[in-house]
């Protein structure tokens, strides 16, 4: 059984630390933002930087796994219906997406 959480929810003690982290990234980003519209483009870059890498790490340690034990056995078996194959499309295709978007939009800039 898991332990419950700190923040006094039912919601266990990895979820509680996971929203703390997020929270965290989210002031992190707006910070980078700050940096950013300031003109300090280095700093900025290294902020967003950390940031992007401790949301992988949080996806890969959190996301991954919960979506390989709750999802993925009861997935195969439904997604023929619109509803399923639009979210497991939808979660294949996000990320991929976001890079090539991200790409094409900096492509010509030269922010250092």
């Amino acid at each position: 059984m898991q332990e419950t959480g700190f923040l006094g929810t039912a919601a266990p003690r990895a979820a509680d630390i996971t929203l703390l982290l997020e929270m965290g990234m989210g002031a992190g980003l707006l910070a980078g933002a700050v940096l950013a519209r300031a003109g300090r483009i280095r700093i900025h870059a290294a902020c967003q930087s950390a940031i992007v890498l401790l949301n992988l790490a949080l996806i890969a340690l959190t996301m991954f796994p919960a979506f390989h034990r709750q999802a993925l056995p009861k997935l195969s078996g439904r997604i023929g219906k619109p509803y399923y194959a639009l979210a497991a499309t939808h979660a294949a295709l996000r990320e991929p997406s976001r890079r090539i978007l991200h790409v094409e939009r900096t492509k010509n800039s030269n922010p250092l």
